[in-house]
């Protein structure tokens, strides 16, 4: 797992959140603007566990790695989708302004994915190219 891509996409989501809700609050009515908010709060915070789990699992011990990083994500997915019914039926959120709040993140993957594509990567340094010659 590349924990480098795991960071572009998690301050990606962060800045594609911050510019959806900053939208919403200028053009949007106020309970559509509410909705944007959350979705794009918890999708935040959805970013940022990811992160964290990630990074808990890289310091694991190579047998666990696999079986801890999965019993995390999953309850992290446990966590996500109480929350989601919970701001759906009880606090009667927008469900298309929830949803567009939460398209950050697929978006942000989709940058991250085209930015690191068009990125020339890092050249391997060769012995070869460098080698004085004698004589």
């Amino acid at each position: 797992m590349n924990l480098k891509r795991l960071i572009d996409v998690e301050r990606t989501t962060l800045a594609l959140s911050a510019l959806l809700i900053a939208v919403a609050l200028v053009f949007l009515s106020r309970k559509l603007a509410f909705g944007v908010t959350i979705g794009a709060g918890l999708v935040s915070l959805n970013t940022l566990s990811l992160r964290r789990i990630a990074q808990r699992a890289a310091r694991l011990e190579p047998g666990k790695r696999a079986g801890a990083a999965l019993l995390m994500f999953n309850l992290k997915m446990g966590v996500l989708i109480a929350a989601i019914w919970v701001i759906l039926r009880v606090l009667h959120v927008e469900p298309i302004a929830f949803i567009i709040g939460l398209s950050s993140f697929p978006v942000a993957i989709v940058v991250v994915a085209i930015r690191s594509a068009l990125t020339p990567s890092s050249p391997v340094s060769s012995a070869a190219g460098t080698e004085e010659t004698h004589g």
